[in-house]
């Protein structure tokens, strides 16, 4: 009776960890430099870059090391389309300074 009833449990707080983690993963606040953020605090643009965009052995270093720069400009146009990940030499270039 008692193992049914933490097995019951343990479900349910999977079931509500797996909602909570989902709907931060999802929420969006703007930063003080107008990139958008998870419900993590995690940059949204480094995030859809190392997931669709970085593969090795085009980019050799580890991703850290890699700026992501937005085509358009746009920091809230977060599309792989709209991504290139540079050095930070490169990206320094890319902007002129």
């Amino acid at each position: 009776m008692a193992g049914g009833l933490i097995g019951i449990i343990i479900i349910g707080l999977l079931i509500w960890w797996f909602i909570y983690d989902y709907k931060k993963k999802k929420e969006r606040v703007i930063d003080g430099r107008g990139y958008e953020r998870d419900g993590y605090g995690m940059l949204v643009h480094r995030n859809v870059a190392w997931k669709q965009i970085y593969s090795y052995p085009e980019y050799p270093d580890r991703f850290g090391s890699y700026d992501v720069h937005h085509i358009d400009g746009n920091k809230r146009n977060n599309s792989p389309e709209n991504l290139e990940i540079l050095t930070r030499a490169e990206h320094i270039t890319k902007h002129g300074r």
